[in-house]
């Protein structure tokens, strides 16, 4: 995981992060590659009471056979990460500190690229306020909240909810919550 800014100009910054970049590689294993369009029905029996051995084992084989491969090879896969960019522009204002844009992209099926924008709020030296407005993820439209408290310069808590949008059923699908402790370097 890491986080870089640039600084373009006074007022503007990029900010490019990547988490959670990793893969799995193994050498010599059985792989097995499955279809998503397969689909197991089960297995029918006329009497549960008179199985024999043979129908089992013949069914055992049947899905063996769909699945696995006597082959061994190398496999390799990336396991999921998130890459963002986010473009901040200052305000000089009192109340209100910064604005931004941002792209992000979670590597895993279903997620589609979220695009968004955000404001964060001064409500005192160490009270701090961000709204974000997006587009994208597993969801279709997020409104998010996040409330951070420096308690001193190295330590911040915050907490959050990602997805305000799921009070209305036709937008938002699903919503987390968080709280965190971190540690500023």
């Amino acid at each position: 995981s890491g986080q870089t800014e640039f600084k373009l100009s006074d007022r503007y910054s990029l900010e490019a992060t990547v988490k959670d970049l990793g893969f799995v590689s193994w050498l010599d294993v059985q792989v097995v590659d499955v279809d998503s369009s397969f689909r197991f029905e089960g297995v029918e029996f006329d009497n549960i009471f008179d199985i024999n051995d043979s129908i089992v084992s013949l069914e055992e084989a049947r899905y063996e056979e769909s699945f696995y491969s006597n082959e061994t090879r190398t496999h390799f896969a990336l396991l999921p990460f998130t890459v963002q960019a986010r473009l901040k522009r200052k305000l000089h204002s009192s109340l209100l500190s910064n604005v931004y844009g941002y792209a992000r992209y979670l590597y895993l099926a279903g997620y589609i690229p979220r695009i968004g924008f955000g404001s964060e709020f001064i409500l005192s030296k160490r009270h701090l306020f961000d709204t974000d407005l997006s587009y994208g993820g597993f969801n279709q439209l997020t409104l998010g909240l996040d409330y951070r408290w420096k308690i001193d310069n190295m330590w911040e808590l915050a907490a959050g909810i990602n997805n305000l949008a799921i009070v209305i059923p036709s937008l938002g699908l699903g919503t987390t919550a968080y709280i965190s402790m971190r540690y500023i370097l």
